[in-house]
């Protein structure tokens, strides 16, 4: 919570574009640290790396539909 409240108040710094990018990069690593770990562990559990390409997959195609909804309806 401590770095997303960092990051969050350098991504939202108007005064240096660079603080904007630093936050952004505290986040993305944040998210990496958090997420790293428990993607090992799936795969660790299941022997299957081809979990990661299915989830990968199904992910693409929510935001490619997502996506098609919102440009073609013109509405959030």
């Amino acid at each position: 919570m401590a770095v997303s409240w960092v990051a969050d108040r350098w991504a939202t710094n108007g005064s240096s574009k660079g603080m904007q990018y630093a936050g952004l990069l505290l986040y993305t690593v944040a998210e990496a640290v958090i997420f790293l770990p428990l993607i090992a562990l799936a795969v660790g559990l299941t022997g299957d790396a081809s979990l990661l390409v299915q989830a990968g997959l199904i992910t693409g195609a929510m935001v490619l539909g997502i996506s098609a909804v919102a440009l073609t309806t013109k509405r959030d």
